[in-house]
């Protein structure tokens, strides 16, 4: 079983003293390898690898969905669909408990 984590992503336009934020879309993040893993432990493995913040860039956790092997991500299905390959694959990290 596979984790697809849905994160958004926010640039902050301003300074960290007067900020201007805007969404910026996000990505989806596979995290491989969570066999029967329990999810509350997979989900804080997955906050801890993926979001990120400082005062001007953040990325954070939106949602999820647990998945067979070898599902593929919305965007890669999409390239499959329009160009007939993957040339830009989501990321995959494995799980490490």
């Amino acid at each position: 079983m596979t984790l697809h984590v849905y994160t958004q992503i926010r640039e902050n336009y301003g300074t960290p003293d007067a900020p201007y934020w805007k969404f910026k879309g996000g990505r989806t993040v596979v995290i491989t390898g969570i066999g029967d893993a329990e999810l509350p432990a997979v989900l804080e493995y997955a906050t801890m690898v993926v979001e990120m913040s400082s005062s001007m860039w953040e990325e954070y956790i939106i949602g999820y969905g647990v998945q067979p092997n070898d599902a593929l991500t919305d965007d890669e299905r999409d390239q499959l669909d329009y160009d007939g390959r993957i040339t830009s694959p989501s990321d995959r990290i494995p799980y490490w408990d």
